[in-house]
Order: C-alpha cells, then sequence, then structure tokens
C-alpha cells in the first residue's frame, strides 16, 4: 500500500513537472515566433529601403543623355555619401547593343552580405 502511495505520489510529480515542460516549450516556440517575426519584419524594411534605392537610381540615371550613361559605366554608387557605412551599392554597366542602343544594367548589392539582391537591365535609345 505504501509502495502504491509512492507510485502514486512520483506520478502526479513527474506529470506536473511534464505540464511545466510542455508549457515553457510552448513559451520557447512563441518567443523564437516573435524573434523570426521581427527578423522577418527587419528583413522586409531593408529590401524596402534597397529598392527604393534602386529606383532612385534609375530615375537618375533616366536624366542623363547617352555620352552620360557610358561615362558611368563600371560605376558604382551608394545609399548614402558615406561608402564605408553604405548599407546598399548599385553597380551600373552600360554598353552598346547596337548602334543606336544602349543597356544599362543595375546590380543592387546589400554590402551587409555582399549578395547581389536584384539586377536590372533597361535598353535606352542613342538617338
Amino acid at each position: 500500500m505504501i509502495a502504491a502511495g509512492i507510485i502514486a505520489v512520483l506520478m502526479l510529480a513527474s506529470a506536473a513537472s511534464m505540464g511545466e515542460n510542455v508549457e515553457s516549450s510552448n513559451a520557447a516556440k512563441r518567443m523564437t515566433s516573435m524573434g523570426e517575426n521581427v527578423e522577418s519584419s527587419n528583413a522586409a524594411k531593408r529590401m524596402t529601403s534597397g529598392a527604393v534605392f534602386l529606383e532612385s537610381v534609375q530615375e537618375d540615371l533616366a536624366a542623363l543623355n547617352a555620352s552620360g550613361l557610358l561615362a558611368m559605366n563600371g560605376q558604382a554608387v551608394y545609399d548614402i555619401d558615406d561608402w564605408q557605412n553604405a548599407a546598399f551599392q548599385c553597380d551600373i554597366t552600360v554598353f552598346n547593343v547596337s548602334t543606336s542602343l544602349l543597356q544599362v544594367e543595375l546590380t543592387l548589392i546589400d554590402r551587409a552580405t555582399t549578395r547581389p539582391l536584384a539586377t536590372v537591365h533597361t535598353l535606352r535609345s542613342t538617338a
């Protein structure tokens, strides 16, 4: 009888601790999920900033004539004046496709990871 009582107490204690483990596991999952949501949100904000920067580079290049575009070939522009602390870099490649057509290629690079995020190709008439 005493042994059965001890086993019952041990089983109850074990069940209670399992419940605590399940609760702490669920709390840990919620915290991980919140952390992942914050990371996703930050990544989305970063991508939006990069897209806005790329669009501004496109608008600036649209104002240049053909010789100005060719002069930009091989250049890199940055999202802030202090290039060493810039978050994004845009590499510019311009070349003649035909006698009256230029191809402009813009590559957006995340400087934190050095990974290309986007590449945009456009054609521009020189006539």
